[in-house]
């Protein structure tokens, strides 16, 4: 597939949708409309191409990725739901959400994102013209005698190429199911990208990518804690921050974690920019909590945003009135 559409246009995100219109912590409704929008959007997932599934643009930034697959989860991650009764959807949820996984975890690697987009353009290079019929009146190219081998020559070496390739990624895929009914997730995981790599076109592994990942990224994000929390020991906060950070964008619906990093990088030196996202996301997942709200009025006031900070600090004096630094900073404003 080509350039996604606008957005407005884009049938997954309507289907996609969040018809809650929760974009915070509280309770969630799951009825008629939201069941319709996640049958939607799963009929959809056939037909979309990982960027698509995000609701990306095929040009977006490392960013704009985190955020595609952030705001996704925020609407498909079981856990969003957890206590309703969801029914036969929770299964579309799940599978919904191992595909969200999927894109995230193959646009976020930028060898594995170049070959997936030269396989976008290959699918797109062998599709026919619109209406399936050849252009008239175009003559078939001619080929000289002396041109015959050297095409026979190319043809041979193409072929041995392909074959070579399907070899590997099979080879590969059949390592990847041992270490699946191992519970290798993490080595499952990457031995699928490198399956990938070799044949990016080939949708068995990009569906056993989807069911890995998720298992992959909990792996990932319990070890970075358990490295964030011993580096913290150690006194090294520098990379304990960039383990916890890892640990955050792994699990994106933990607003308490984004919520600490968000705190350790308004620290002196920290990253103000960043810390400003880490808030924002906890603060959009609890939308009443006067802790993370504080935080976000922090990360506006470091980043000299001085309207915004004021906003959130009047927010969190209606969450919490007796917060006294709240009313300092108030003033101070």
């Amino acid at each position: 597939m080509g350039e996604a559409p606008d957005s407005a246009a884009r049938p997954q995100d309507q289907a996609a949708a969040d018809p809650s219109g929760d974009a915070g912590g509280g309770s969630r409704q799951f009825d008629d409309e939201l069941r319709r929008q996640i049958r939607g959007f799963a009929e959809l997932l056939p037909e979309l191409n990982y960027y698509e599934i995000l609701g990306i643009s095929r040009d977006a930034s490392g960013d704009a990725i985190r955020q595609g697959f952030f705001e996704r989860s925020k609407r498909f991650h079981p856990d969003r739901y957890f206590g309703k009764d969801v029914g036969v959807h929770g299964e579309l949820l799940n599978e919904i959400y191992k595909r969200v996984a999927a894109a995230h975890d193959v646009l976020r690697d930028e060898k594995l994102r170049a070959k997936y987009d030269l396989s976008l353009e290959a699918r797109a290079d062998a599709e026919p013209p619109t209406g399936g019929e050849p252009p008239t009146g175009a003559e078939p190219p001619t080929e000289s005698l002396r041109d015959r081998p050297r095409r026979k020559r190319s043809l041979a070496n193409l072929e041995r190429q392909i074959r070579s390739a399907e070899q590997v990624s099979t080879r590969l895929y059949c390592q990847a199911e041992g270490l699946r009914r191992e519970g290798a997730w993490e080595r499952a995981a990457e031995t699928l990208r490198l399956a990938l790599a070799h044949a990016p076109r080939e949708q068995l592994y990009h569906d056993a990518l989807a069911e890995v990942v998720p298992l992959a990224n909990e792996a990932r994000a319990e070890a970075a804690l358990q490295r964030a929390t011993a580096l913290l020991e150690k006194q090294q906060r520098g990379p304990a921050v960039a383990a916890l950070r890892e640990a955050a964008e792994l699990r994106p619906l933990d607003a308490g974690l984004s919520h600490r990093v968000a705190s350790l990088l308004l620290e002196p030196d920290g990253d103000v920019e960043a810390a400003r996202t880490f808030a924002e996301r906890a603060a959009q997942l609890e939308d009443s909590n006067p802790r993370y709200r504080k935080t976000l009025a922090l990360a506006f006031k470091a980043a000299g945003m001085r309207e915004e900070a004021r906003r959130e600090f009047e927010r969190v004096m209606l969450l919490d009135p007796k917060d006294r630094e709240v009313k300092a900073e108030l003033v101070l404003l």
